[in-house]
């Protein structure tokens, strides 16, 4: 009797999906009314991330959606109405960022002093969407000092956060949308920078509110508040192609490069026989520079 019933539920086992992944959507809103929503569907690194309605930055509009297969390491911006897409390398983009501000430090500087990051307070919070939360305050300020052609300014900038963290969420694709990955630019002040907004947390936030306050030196001020909510949330089974670029589609990033290249070469073409120290010939130094060739 024991051995048909232990039969009987490995078949039943057998009979019943695996939910693996989970399926969400979420919802960004700010004090102006601005709002953003998108539908996520993650299995463990693999994510995608499809904008709904709103807009989510440069790329991220209503229809097109993020891709990741490597916890965001590596992010695919696709267009469906173009058939296209942008391939980022995040750790290389802030490599690059990096280098063009060292690059710049002749006429734009950029200092960060004072980084600071103060937890308020660490609480059980509520259950969410199934999951037991750990609610957090705390709060991140510094000191920016920027430098363009000698002109200074100073600004004091101070963000508290609230958040509602799921610990046992754990699939690492939800970085692509939580942003939680730290990075490296090679830039000593944006790094510390970096290092300072970067919240050393478990989990998920499942729900965070951020009120920023920028002082400048003039006495300006400014208060910005951001909320971002994850409004629903399930176990599902996802298909693997769901994460997969779309056979066909063209690369977007690389067209624009060889465009880009064909503009240099033109410049050089026209610029060749420019005399030293000439705007011209300082046109033709950077297109070399930032796509090589150039008048040798």
């Amino acid at each position: 009797m024991k051995r048909r019933y232990f039969i009987a539920t490995l078949l039943v086992a057998a009979t019943v999906p695996a939910f693996a992944g989970v399926e969400f959507m979420t919802k960004t809103s700010d004090a102006r009314g601005t709002v953003t929503v998108a539908k996520g569907l993650v299995d463990g690194p693999r994510a995608k991330i499809e904008f709904v309605s709103g807009r989510g930055g440069p790329g991220m509009q209503k229809g097109n959606y993020m891709l990741s297969q490597d916890g965001g390491n590596t992010i695919y911006i696709v267009n469906p109405q173009e058939q296209s897409y942008m391939k980022l390398d995040v750790d290389k983009v802030a490599a690059t960022a990096g280098q063009f501000m060292n690059a710049a430090k002749g006429f734009m500087n950029m200092t960060v002093s004072d980084p600071k990051i103060e937890t308020l307070s660490d609480e059980r919070g509520p259950k969410l969407h199934g999951y037991k939360t750990r609610h957090i305050k705390k709060r991140t300020s510094y000191t920016m000092t920027t430098s363009v052609f000698g002109r200074k300014d100073v600004t004091s900038i101070s963000r508290e956060d609230e958040l509602w963290i799921a610990d046992d969420l754990k699939d690492t694709g939800m970085q692509v949308w939580s942003k939680q990955r730290s990075v490296k630019t090679g830039h000593a002040e944006i790094d510390k920078l970096i290092e300072a907004e970067a919240a050393k947390l478990n989990g998920v936030p499942l729900k965070s509110v951020s009120m920023t306050t920028t002082k400048k030196s003039n006495g300006a001020t400014d208060v910005t508040t951001l909320t971002n909510e994850i409004t629903s949330l399930k176990k599902a089974r996802i298909p693997g192609k769901t994460f997969e670029l779309p056979a066909g589609y063209k690369d977007s990033m690389a067209e624009m490069a060889a465009e880009m290249k064909r503009a240099g070469q033109e410049v050089e073409a026209e610029t060749k026989n420019a005399p030293a120290g000439s705007p011209e010939e300082a046109i033709n130094s950077l297109m070399k520079g930032l796509f090589g060739g150039g008048r040798k």
